[in-house]
């Protein structure tokens, strides 16, 4: 694992948070120079971590508003994690074996360490699958008091077409039938995901019956986004993947059909990570950031 180090260039601190269920969390927290107008949370996607977007394309349109970046790891950070935890021992977790029903645990955590630092304007980013743990606390429906916003980049369509919903029907029963043996905490067999997954943590990602694949453009279903009346943001890159025939203009589509008071971002010539693309990424979602925070201050 890398060395946790300062990002070059940018003026912050290594900072932890402890969740309710004992684990220690590690991040970064860039306020801007003078008055604070609020902070941005960002969750990362499967298998990365806070430092690789700690630099300063990402955090100066955000200082250029007055707003505190703060950049988290989760327990699924890296693929494979050992974390610390309040009882002096360490736990296996990264993304082969997170729990997305655990990841309210990880947010909240970072919302209640904001909240000490004194913020009462939050806004929640989360990339990829970062963008499902954001849509899942949102839904949740606790400890949304202070969050002004909710962005959700690239977030996948986990059952639909990007991820071919003929064989994850398959690799759903073969899951079954490995965790009714005992066999739950083992590495799922090849072909299902283009990761490793323990069986564990597939079905908890990909069993329909667990109700965790909720941005499903297919089917159109969205009641979380539609009872949560603050802004929201849905953007892709147009060379994404999310949904059927890999449109992501169909899923901001959906989207807003479904969800009007929400916004939509296409950016051009982007792909899922943004590669090439992060600065104006990083300068769209400050400028919808901006734009809430002007629009909406008499209600705050």
């Amino acid at each position: 694992m890398p060395k946790l180090t300062r990002p070059k260039e940018t003026r912050g601190e290594l900072v932890k948070t402890v969740t309710a269920d004992g684990l220690i969390l590690d991040g970064f927290l860039a306020p801007p120079r003078g008055r604070t107008a609020g902070a941005f949370i960002f969750i990362h996607g499967l298998g990365s971590n806070f430092y690789r977007h700690s630099g300063t394309d990402f955090i100066q349109p955000f200082h250029r508003i007055n707003i505190a970046v703060l950049l988290a790891n989760t327990r699924g950070h890296d693929m494979v994690n050992r974390m610390a935890t309040t009882k002096g021992e360490r736990r296996t977790f990264g993304a082969t074996h997170e729990r997305l029903s655990e990841s309210h645990y990880d947010l909240d955590g970072w919302i209640r360490f904001a909240e000490r630092r004194g913020f009462n304007r939050i806004f929640l980013c989360g990339h990829s699958l970062g963008a499902v743990k954001v849509g899942l606390y949102v839904r949740r429906g606790k400890r949304l008091r202070n969050v002004r916003g909710a962005i959700y980049a690239s977030p996948p369509d986990m059952w639909n077409e990007n991820y071919r919903a003929v064989r994850q029907s398959r690799g759903v029963a073969v899951a079954k039938k490995l965790r009714r043996t005992g066999k739950g905490g083992i590495l799922m067999p090849k072909g299902f995901m283009k990761y490793d997954q323990t069986v564990e943590s597939y079905l908890d990602k990909m069993d329909p019956t667990r109700k965790n694949n909720i941005f499903n453009f297919v089917k159109r279903e969205f009641p979380w986004a539609q009872k949560f009346k603050r802004p929201q943001l849905l953007i892709y890159g147009d060379h994404d993947e999310p949904v059927k025939n890999n449109n992501p203009k169909t899923a901001l589509a959906v989207f807003q059909s479904v969800v009007p008071h929400a916004d939509t971002i296409c950016i051009k010539g982007a792909n899922h990570n943004y590669a090439g693309k992060r600065r104006v990424f990083y300068s769209a979602v400050a400028r919808w950031v901006k734009n809430v925070i002007h629009t909406t201050h008499a209600a705050y």
